[in-house]
Parts: structure tokens; sequence; C-alpha cells
């Protein structure tokens, strides 16, 4: 029987056992291992693909939980590996969509690739923003052992970085992934996620049309991209009530 995984409604809720089938977090790693378990993605990704996800979700999903704790290069190279993955799937999906041929257990392949990636990078961008937030308020320093160490980014901002991230999140919205779900159906809790990442961050008041047009517009058009598949998602819902 093929796994799934389902996007949870919080971030702890897939360390909860799940239903049959449903993908769960088996251990949070030690920080200590982490290190080595991002070597292990960096050298899969390389090799396998963003399918790699599916066997080295448990540590990268450590490496969230460790968020304020772990290396400050650490959190870097995890988002430089995850935006790596989520453009790679973006580039190979038309194919794969396109494919009539697909078997069910390829299709499955792909749809927990694609969640999963989503998923890790979303709550990646959430950690940044949380941390970015609370430096600027002035509470605390950005988190990590390495905070006050320039890291291989020699200066790494996440200011600079998370308008990229969000395109690249846009862009594989803008593929025709409904087909990779049951019926064309995508699955609420999935356009939730995404959304939800982009209200938390238009209520930073730091970010405002007027603040940071080219940030805001990125987010808008995200929004909006998520918005379109939401109501795809309905109209199918109605053809298959009528």
């Amino acid at each position: 029987m093929s796994v799934q995984f389902s996007v949870p409604l919080a971030f702890r809720d897939l360390l909860k056992s799940g239903g049959v089938g449903q993908y769960v977090v088996q251990e949070v790693q030690p920080v200590r291992q982490l290190p080595s378990q991002l070597s292990a993605y960096k050298v899969s990704l390389r090799s396998q693909g963003p399918q790699c996800v599916l066997q080295h979700f448990d540590a990268l999903y450590s490496m969230l939980y460790h968020f304020r704790t772990i290396d400050a290069s650490m959190k870097e190279d995890l988002l430089e590996l995850l935006v790596k993955a989520t453009s790679q799937h973006a580039a190979e999906l038309p194919a794969v969509l396109e494919d009539l041929s697909l078997s069910q257990a390829d299709k499955n392949t792909q749809l927990n690739t694609l969640k999963m990636n989503c998923f890790l990078l979303v709550h990646l961008v959430e950690a940044f923003e949380v941390e970015t937030y609370k430096a600027a308020l002035g509470n605390v320093e950005p988190s990590g052992k390495g905070r006050k160490a320039k890291s291989k980014a020699d200066g790494f901002l996440w200011e600079t970085e998370r308008e990229n991230v969000l395109q690249t999140i846009t862009h594989l919205l803008q593929l025709d992934i409904r087909r990779l779900w049951s019926m064309s159906l995508i699955e609420e809790e999935f356009i939730s996620m995404v959304t939800g990442c982009c209200y938390k961050m238009m209520e930073n008041p730091s970010i405002g049309a007027l603040k940071n047009k080219p940030l805001w517009e990125a987010l808008s058009h995200l929004l909006g991209v998520a918005v379109k598949r939401s109501n795809d998602t309905l109209s199918k819902y109605r053809k298959c009530d009528a």
C-alpha cells in the first residue's frame, strides 16, 4: 500500500499517528545529527533529484523543528537546497503532467514530492519571517550558533532572499498541478498552507505596498495564483455534485 503525505493543519501534527497509509514523522532527530543529514540530502538531491525528499523528509523536518538552535549556515544551506529542489521539480513536472501513461504509483510519488517540498519550503519561509521580525523589534538576535558569523553567503539577509523564494513557489503553482490529485481536486489544506503563509507575511509592518513594492507584488501574485487554484477546485467540486 502506498503512503500518502497529507498536509497537516499544524506543523507538529505530523508527529501524531495518522490514518491508514498516512505519512507520519517517525522521529525528530537531535541537532548533533543534522549536519551529516543535510550533507546526505545534498548528495541525494544531486543524484536522485527532488524525489529524494521522500527518503529525507524526517531529517529536513527535524531541521525546521530545531530552527531556533541550528547554525545560521545550516539554515541558509537548507533554504538553498529546498529552493533548488522545488525549482527542479517545477521544471520536470510539465512533461510528467502531460504523460497519459503515468501509473498511479508514479503519480503518487510526484504528488508526495510536490507536497513535501512545498510544506518544508513554506514552513522555512515562516520560520525566517518570525526570526527576522523578532530581530527587527530588538527582542532577540537572529537565532542559531552561527548568528554572529558571516557564512558562505557573506552577509546572508533573508530580506534579499524571500522574493526569489516566493517566485519559486509561484512558478510551481502556476503549473496544472491539479492533475496529480484524485479527480483533479487539490486538497484544501494545501491551498490554505500557501495562502496562510502569504497572509502572515502581509501582516509584517515592514512589508507593504509602499515600503517594499517588489516584495508586495510577489506576495500578491503568489496569493492570486493560490486563490485561482482554490477556485478551480471549487468549480470542480460543483461539477462533481451536479
